[in-house]
């Protein structure tokens, strides 16, 4: 998939870091492995090798990612109905998971007075599942 590397402007076409074309090279070099540290002088990029057989469907999702990387570190300069939007879908995530892990806990505790061993959700605290499957499946009886 996708390298992250450190290039440079080319020295043959920008004599200076700090003038005003070489902040936006259109040529550039790739430094050397022993030299690739973030610096003010250098960029990174993201580099896709032909050889790696990389396939439009990775070379997509990596588009993807960087898009979704940068929306969200840029949370501060989004509109404010948008971060009222995040914020709400999030309180509200939030107060789904608590109150389904208290329900869960009650209806367990009466059915456990019966005898009967029943969960919702028996999964919702397995930390080796993913997300979906932690709700998967919705009952349980024993």
């Amino acid at each position: 998939m996708g390298l992250m590397k450190r290039v440079d402007p080319d020295p043959d076409h920008y004599n200076n870091y700090a003038s005003k074309d070489a902040q936006r090279p259109k040529n550039v070099i790739m430094c050397k492995p022993n030299q690739q540290i973030a610096s003010s002088e250098g960029f990174l990029t993201f580099i896709i090798p032909k050889s790696a057989g990389a396939t439009l469907k990775e070379q997509i999702y990596l588009g993807i990612g960087v898009f979704g990387m940068m929306f969200f570190m840029l949370f501060r300069v989004w509109p404010e109905w948008m971060r009222l939007a995040v914020w709400y879908i999030s309180w509200y995530f939030l107060v789904f998971l608590i109150g389904t892990a208290i329900v869960r806990v009650i209806v367990w505790f009466i059915c456990w007075h019966f005898g009967i061993d029943f969960w919702i959700f028996p999964n919702y605290w397995a930390d080796e599942d993913s997300i979906l499957d932690s709700f998967r499946p919705i009952l349980s009886l024993e």
